[in-house]
């Protein structure tokens, strides 16, 4: 029985719609009939293409022709019978048949050949003789001896450059295998030809001009090589050759170290006792070591060392932390320039480093040229110098030190604390250090803050001839002329302090006017002899304001003071605003030919036994003590 629907348009639509979104919604579109599919399997190394009668494609038709290709990646190759076609060994060309088809493959890593070399003076080595590409192995690169080196940029892997910079020790580097045979390639050098290897045990030997030429190449071509390397002279040299400038360089702020060029020695020089004679001539960082970052020890240099500007020294012009260790000097130092400064016998300028039992036996005598020091110029930024000794006893010409101002049997100028504060310790000076300008000491002509001057003697006379009237612009002593936030202890001065034309004048130091200045246990009985401001221990101490911690304390002056203006004591000329505590004075002091009465002074003149001029300011006082074997106990504060 036939049945009849009616149905409205708009319903037919809504099927219309249906029956599209059940098509796109549903099961993936069948291929056309009598087509079927090609899938090649994802392999590692490789790909499979097929091509369809010609085509790349990945559907045929039963009877079509089927040719594939291989694809293998870089680094791999096939493996010889690996192609199959649905699990069965198959040609790379075969006929669709009338079903899909599976296709699967196999790829290998290839192996490639990986070669090293043997040279003179070195070799490099791979760990492996054969590696597949993208497989890392090893490659060590060994200089002969500590003698050779790797030059830079040399060391390749056919043309890829493994290494940019010169290599003087074994060094092994990873490397990844490329996909082709590799060889490796270098140059090596010998860079030194010293007899030695450079160790502590087997030292480089330097015995001749020619030897400390080659020395001062190295350190110049090949300074990474010389650090921590160790050097042994052999006899005494004479170096005569106009040209050589000294070993090492240096050139910019010696402030500022790490901004400067500079090419310092750095490894470890012993002179083993012998001299060097020196004709050496230069303009700035100048000595038989330009520049030493390293230890320079048991060495002594004579003859000539002329600079024409800064940092000059006749061992070490510049020593950059380095140590310089029982070494002495005997070459006499000459500037040519008009306004030179940083001159030491030892050492021009020390920026940290050490100096240590060291001795000048030259004289330093100089006309416009300031901050020079019987061992080191400039010392600063934490160096240490102890134990060393500028002059000899009963040599009047050994040691002698002349110049403008800041000038020091020691050291010119002991300057900037870094972190703890350059120290002075167990120091003697035996020679003479006049100068025409202020800040001159039988120690040290300058101490800026927080450093000290430790068990330092002084058996040189120290004299100023400025003739001038200004108070603050220097000071002259036995230990130290003009000194700031400092600490000088068990120091003695047995010698004449003159500054006889101008203010500041000291057996221990000449002028401070800083808080915190502590000078203990010193003693002074050289006679003193100044202007204004002239004292046993210290000349002026303190101008301007209170100093409340700034003591001297347990200190002794026997010997004569002597003032022609006014404020002279037996142990400061002046103490404004700062303490002098437990002090003894057995020693005749005079303004003009008149001899003090007073412990403390008073106007006219303030001239006094213990103080000269001593301020009603808070915290400035004179306590306990003795004066000619008097007693003083009075701790109130005077005028």
């Amino acid at each position: 029985m036939r049945k009849r629907f009616t149905m409205f348009i708009g319903a037919i639509a809504v099927s219309l719609v249906l029956c599209a979104l059940f098509a796109a919604c549903g099961k993936p579109a069948q291929r056309p009939e009598g087509e079927y599919s090609i899938i090649a399997a994802d392999v590692a190394g490789g790909e499979i293409v097929v091509y369809v009668n010609g085509k790349e494609g990945t559907a045929a038709r039963e009877g079509d022709g089927i040719r594939v290709a291989l694809k293998a990646e870089k680094g791999y190759r096939y493996l010889e019978n690996s192609f199959t076609v649905n699990g069965s060994a198959s040609a790379f060309q075969f006929t669709m048949p009338g079903e899909n088809v599976s296709l699967s493959v196999q790829f290998e890593k290839q192996i490639y050949t990986v070669t090293g070399a043997e040279y003179e003076f070195g070799t490099v080595t791979p760990s492996v003789t054969q590696a597949a590409c993208g497989e890392t192995f090893t490659v060590k690169v060994t200089p002969k001896n500590n003698a050779c080196a790797l030059r830079r940029r040399t060391l390749c892997m056919n043309d890829t450059i493994l290494e940019r910079s010169t290599r003087y020790e074994e060094t092994v580097y990873t490397v990844t295998m490329p996909a082709c045979d590799v060889v490796f390639r270098a140059e090596f050098e010998r860079f030194i030809s010293l007899a030695g290897s450079g160790t502590q045990g087997d030292p480089w030997l330097v015995a001749s001009e020619a030897d400390f030429a080659e020395l001062a190449s190295a350190v110049t071509q090949y300074p990474d090589a010389i650090r921590g390397a160790y050097f042994k002279m052999k006899n005494d040299v004479t170096i005569a050759d106009e040209t050589f400038a000294g070993i090492g360089s240096a050139g910019g702020d010696e402030t500022k170290p790490e901004s400067m060029s500079m090419t310092p020695f750095s490894g470890i020089f012993d002179g083993d006792g012998h001299t060097v004679m020196l004709a050496l001539s230069g303009t700035t960082y100048v000595g038989l070591f330009r520049a030493n970052t390293g230890t320079v020890k048991n060495l002594t240099v004579a003859g000539t060392v002329s600079g024409g500007s800064k940092n000059v020294g006749g061992v070490v012009g510049y020593n950059c932390g380095g140590t310089v260790e029982n070494c002495v000097n005997k070459a006499v130092l000459s500037a040519s320039g008009t306004s030179s400064y940083h001159y030491g016998g030892v050492v021009g300028y020390s920026y940290g480093g050490t100096i240590r039992d060291c001795t000048n036996l030259a004289p330093l005598s100089f006309v416009n040229v300031h901050t020079v020091g019987g061992i080191a110029g400039y010392a600063g930024y934490d160096a240490c110098i102890e134990g060393c000794v500028n002059g000899a006893q009963g040599d009047a010409q050994a040691g002698a030190v002349t110049g403008s101002y800041e000038l020091g049997g020691i050291v010119g100028y002991l300057g900037t604390a870094a972190t703890n504060g350059t120290v002075i310790t167990g120091c003697i000076n035996y020679a003479s250090v006049t100068g025409s300008g202020k800040r001159v000491g039988g120690i040290a002509g300058v101490v800026t803050g927080r450093n000290s001057i430790t068990g330092c003697n002084n058996y040189g006379a120290v004299t100023s001839t400025l003739n001038s009237a200004a108070k603050d612009n220097g000071g002259v002593g036995g230990i130290a002329g003009r000194v700031y936030t400092v600490t000088i202890s068990d120091c003695h001065n047995y010698a004449a302090v003159q500054n006889e034309n101008s203010y500041n004048t000291g057996g221990i130091l000449g002028l401070t006017d800083s808080d915190g200045v502590t000078v203990t246990n010193c003693t002074n009985s050289g006679g003193i002899t100044g202007l204004r401001l002239v004292g046993g221990i210290a000349g002026g101490f303190g101008l301007n304001g209170n100093r409340p911690n700034s003591v001297i304390e347990s200190c002794a002056n026997s010997g004569t003071v002597k003032g022609t203006d006014s404020r002279v004591g037996g142990i400061a000329g002046m103490s404004y605003g700062a303490v002098v505590r437990s002090c003894t004075n057995s020693g005749d002091v005079y303004l003009n030919d008149d001899a003090a009465v007073a412990v403390v002074g008073v106007s006219p003149g303030y001239f006094g036994q213990l103080v000269g001029y001593n301020t009603t300011a808070a915290y400035c006082y004179v306590e306990g003590g003795y004066y000619k074997g008097t007693a003083f106990t009075d701790t109130s504060a005077s005028a």
